[in-house]
């Protein structure tokens, strides 16, 4: 318990420190807490070395801000740049999606391989956006909900793709078939309303 609390503290000491320096330096606050972390970590100083209790901190963290971000959320304004939001935002995964996997195909990764990394590079931080935006207090803003709304489904295009390269993944080996695809679109069913839990 004494190390517990001991670990808390000096993540509150650094993580002010390093979010006062990230305003004095007009910076986003994350950047702060991201180089708190490095510096407090067994990479560099080594101060802090248990990391299960901070992977704990960390989930309770995500869980409340996207509590907080759920309580401001007017989803009536999202609905109003939904067109917009949907076209931007399956344009955008789409095309860095291709681009990624073809250009990671060249180095020598397998199709699947390829599509798994190319989705990955696709998608933004959720969080990480949503934060930048909340403590800026551009989350009301025009611009603000049509990130959100791009945001929203990017999330919704990553169980999708992911799902479906999931399923696609337990016949790597063999030749893409209509069976084969059938069988991938069945489970991405199943597994859909798993993910989006």
């Amino acid at each position: 318990m004494a190390a517990l609390l001991l670990t808390l503290g000096l993540l509150i000491v650094g993580a002010s420190i390093a979010a006062l320096l990230a305003r004095a330096l007009k910076q986003p606050l994350l950047l702060g807490y991201v180089a708190a972390g490095a510096i407090l970590g067994p990479a560099m100083t080594g101060i802090i070395t248990d990391s299960e209790p901070v992977e704990l901190l960390s989930e309770l963290g995500i869980i409340f801000l996207m509590f907080i971000i759920g309580l401001e959320l007017d989803l009536s304004k999202v609905k109003d740049v939904g067109k917009i939001s949907v076209l931007i935002g399956t344009l955008q995964v789409a095309a860095t999606t291709l681009i990624a996997a073809l250009c990671t195909l060249v180095f020598g990764f397998s199709l699947l391989a390829s599509l798994y990394l190319g989705l990955l590079i696709a998608f933004s931080s959720t969080i990480v956006v949503v934060k930048a935006l909340a403590d800026r207090n551009e989350l009301q803003s025009l611009h603000g909900e049509l990130v959100l709304g791009i945001l929203v489904i990017q999330d919704v295009l990553a169980v999708l793709g992911l799902s479906l390269l999931g399923a696609l993944g337990t016949s790597e080996g063999a030749p893409l078939t209509f069976p084969t695809i059938i069988q991938a679109l069945a489970a991405l069913g199943i597994n859909l309303p798993t993910g989006a839990l």
